[in-house]
C-alpha cells in the first residue's frame, strides 16, 4: 500500500491571516514511519493581520522528515523599529506538542549587518494558528553586531 500524500498549493491574500499582500507556494506532506515534507513559499507586501511585521519580499523553502524539517529563509521586511534583511537556514521540529524554529544567519537590522553567534529560536504555543511573533525574547539570540567605539 503506498504512503498517503497531500500535495498543496496554497495562495494567502488578504483576510482572516493578512490584511495585505500575498504569501504562495507549495506543501508537500508524504506519511509514512517518518513522515516527510517539502515547502516552498514566496511572500510579497504580506502583513499580518494584528503584527507589526510587513514582509516586502520573502522566501521559506525546506525538506526533510516533518519532526526535523531543515529550511532556508531569504527576507526583506519592515518593523516598527526599522527594516530588517535576513538570509539564513534553520530546523523546525515538532516533538510532542512542542513545535520550535531555530534560524542561523545574517542580514542587516536598519543600517547595521550582523550574524546570529548562535540559533535565534521561537517556539510559539502549540495551539497558536497564526505565525508566532517575529521577535524572540531578548535571551534566546545572540549576535555579533560592529559598534563604534575604543
Amino acid at each position: 500500500m503506498a504512503p498517503s500524500t497531500a500535495d498543496l498549493s496554497l495562495v494567502v491574500g488578504p483576510g482572516a491571516v493578512l490584511t495585505t499582500g500575498r504569501i504562495a507556494g507549495t506543501l508537500k506532506i508524504t506519511d509514512g514511519p517518518t513522515p516527510q515534507g517539502a515547502v516552498d513559499l514566496t511572500a510579497q507586501n504580506a502583513s499580518f493581520r494584528d503584527e507589526a511585521l510587513d514582509i516586502r519580499t520573502g522566501r521559506l523553502t525546506g525538506t526533510g522528515a516533518l519532526s526535523r524539517l531543515p529550511f532556508q529563509l531569504d527576507a526583506d521586511a519592515d518593523t516598527p523599529q526599522g527594516p530588517l534583511s535576513i538570509m539564513g537556514s534553520g530546523l523546525y521540529q515538532q516533538t510532542g506538542g512542542v513545535i520550535e524554529a531555530d534560524i542561523t544567519g545574517a542580514g542587516k537590522f536598519r543600517q547595521v549587518e550582523f550574524h546570529t553567534l548562535e540559533p535565534v529560536a521561537s517556539t510559539p504555543p502549540a495551539s497558536a494558528w497564526r505565525p508566532a511573533r517575529s521577535r524572540p525574547p531578548a535571551t534566546s539570540w545572540k549576535a555579533d553586531l560592529p559598534c563604534a567605539g575604543p
